[in-house]
């Protein structure tokens, strides 16, 4: 994390000016820290058909 945030910044506007990392960071790995899931109970949002080729 330490090393993403040393990247530089820019771009954006409003209150998003210059907070924008420049350059593309490869997520390698990621991993949970408490180590317990927590389910919502809410529809996955990468499991939800959208546009137009959508089947009914």
């Amino acid at each position: 994390m330490k090393r993403i945030l040393a990247k530089p910044t820019g771009g954006g506007m409003d209150a998003f000016k210059d907070q924008m990392i420049l350059k593309r960071v490869a997520l390698v790995s990621a991993r949970r820290l408490d180590g317990v899931a927590k389910p919502t109970g809410l529809p996955r949002a990468w499991l939800i058909e959208t546009g137009p080729d959508r089947k009914k």
